[in-house]
């Protein structure tokens, strides 16, 4: 294995995930993300909002997969497309995809994001993202 193609982070707690939605700002890149609730607009409130604000104006477009039930709770926003899977499919984590990036966050008191800087791997779960994305 060549470890200058795999690179990994565990940021812990509120001041580690913003580290990782600045990163996910200063890139630049498409973002792709398997939503497990509404935890990021819940713990970080009106970061939350600048946060999106910050990304449209940026023009950084976003797909995002959430479950049908928050269907009547996400407002459209500029440069952010919305798909809709099946209340069955609920997971306890969030998948984010940017550039070269894929973020797993494990929502809790103290959340836990895992960063894994890997083009395989980034690759392997765009493939799963995309196929949720057709459905």
């Amino acid at each position: 294995l060549d470890t200058k193609l795999l690179e990994a982070g565990i940021y812990v707690g509120k001041k580690g995930l913003r580290m990782i939605f600045e990163e996910m700002l200063e890139e630049k890149k498409p973002i792709s993300l398997i939503a497990a609730q509404l935890q990021f607009k819940e713990l970080f409130g009106p970061y939350f909002e600048l946060w999106h604000k910050q990304r449209a104006a940026a023009k950084i477009p976003m797909r995002s997969i959430f479950l049908k039930v928050f269907q009547s709770k996400l407002p459209q926003r500029p440069y952010l497309k919305y798909k809709f899977i099946p209340d069955q499919f609920r997971n306890p984590t969030t998948t984010m995809i940017y550039g070269q990036n894929c973020v797993l966050i494990e929502w809790g008191d103290e959340p836990l994001a895992i960063k894994i800087q890997s083009k395989n791997i980034v690759k392997t779960h765009l493939n799963y993202f995309n196929q949720m994305w057709k459905r």
